[in-house]
């Protein structure tokens, strides 16, 4: 049990921690329309919040950072010396899919078009067949086949930062929430979300190549969308618009 918290504590404050309070600093200071559901105090709690963890990691302990990537590092001699494969892998399983279940839960009950869907596709694959040669990897080194651990920074190196490309590529996006409820358009450096709420209803409009998505008090404006986001944006037109079933 000490070997699972420790474990996955180094990996929170190497890497969910620090990538996660950036994340959400970005999109809580980035330019957006600020929804009268999607309220300030929310906003400054997540702007505080991050970066009072970045502070904290980077400013306060230092130094208790670099020695928990240290220990990510030594994780295959830990494996040998303390015959703890079956802990370290379930471990390493969890931390890569938290940016799965962190994706699947925003996702939930909402149509979603991403910006770079094939891109995102192939760089899942990539992470899949990556993480599968990170398991077989500490396998071997637990059997023993493997007695040099040099390689083993850059495959987990590698698995993180693909982890980090799968949450970026994902927030770039066109998204509407099935029942017609929410308007989201998302570039990461520019996050707007409207809703619907009281009397108020949406209108989407073309404009200039473009469209507009207004609720009649907020409006988003979105310009060089591929065509599978522009697919997207016409079926909230037929959503908002009532041709379509809303379920």
């Amino acid at each position: 049990m000490t070997i699972f918290i420790s474990t996955i504590l180094n990996f929170c404050l190497v890497f969910i921690g620090p990538f996660m309070a950036i994340f959400y600093l970005i999109q809580n200071c980035s330019r957006n329309v600020c929804s009268s559901k999607d309220s300030t105090e929310k906003k400054m709690f997540y702007k505080f919040f991050a970066g009072a963890m970045l502070f904290y990691i980077f400013a306060l302990i230092p130094q208790g950072y670099v020695d928990a990537w240290n220990s990510l590092v030594k994780i295959p001699n830990m494996i040998v010396e303390q015959k703890c494969l079956g802990i370290v892998i379930l471990v390493f399983l969890i931390i890569i899919i938290y940016p799965y279940l962190l994706i699947i839960y925003e996702e939930s009950g909402v149509n979603v078009f991403y910006k770079y869907r094939a891109i995102r596709k192939i760089i899942i694959y990539i992470q899949l067949l990556n993480s599968f040669g990170v398991i077989l990897y500490l396998c071997m080194v637990n059997a023993r086949i493997i007695n040099e651990y040099n390689l083993w920074k850059y495959l987990l190196s590698a698995d993180l930062s693909l982890s980090v490309c799968v949450i970026l590529i994902s927030a770039i996006r066109v998204a509407f929430e099935t029942t017609g409820l929410f308007f989201e358009y998302n570039t990461i450096i520019s996050q707007k979300k409207i809703y619907k709420y009281g009397e108020n209803t949406f209108k989407v409009t073309e404009e200039n190549g473009g469209f507009v998505v207004s609720n009649g008090v907020e409006e988003a404006q979105m310009n060089k969308l591929t065509q599978y986001q522009k697919d997207g944006v016409l079926k909230f037109m037929e959503l908002v618009n009532g041709t379509i079933d809303e379920g």
